[in-house]
């Protein structure tokens, strides 16, 4: 499988038409929309959407990059990690950092902390 430096975006007007309908039917959950009538919809979707909210977004973060060109780490204008294809882990040199982490946890121990509306687990040393 190649792998390409751009990134594009597909979307799939009739799965997501399908996958939309039972939130759409929440109070009536009888309703069912035939597969011709989930066409119909997806076809209006490719018709009628527009994606000014991308647009708008992009333009951001292209003033946001922009806007610090001026400082010397420019990765440091947005948030950028580039993808890592082929890389390894753990990274060259942490494979000391993880075996002390491991240790370390060896002498906690996972507890829950429960609450009438939440829960939450959190490390207690063992004895």
């Amino acid at each position: 499988m190649p792998v390409y430096r751009d990134y594009e975006i597909r979307i799939n007007f009739n799965e997501l038409v399908e996958t939309r309908i039972p939130v759409c039917n929440s109070l009536n959950k009888d309703h069912c929309l035939t597969e011709e009538q989930v066409d119909h919809i997806a076809h209006a979707c490719r018709t009628q959407i527009t994606l000014d909210s991308i647009y708008q977004q992009v333009d951001q973060l292209i003033w946001e990059f922009c806007d610090a060109a001026g400082l010397e780490d420019e990765a440091a204008a947005i948030d950028y990690e580039p993808p890592a294809y082929g890389d390894i882990e753990p990274k060259p040199g942490r494979e000391a950092e993880l075996t002390r982490r491991e240790k370390a946890m060896k002498e906690f121990e996972m507890v829950d902390l429960v609450s009438q509306s939440w829960t939450i687990q959190v490390p207690r040393r063992r004895k």
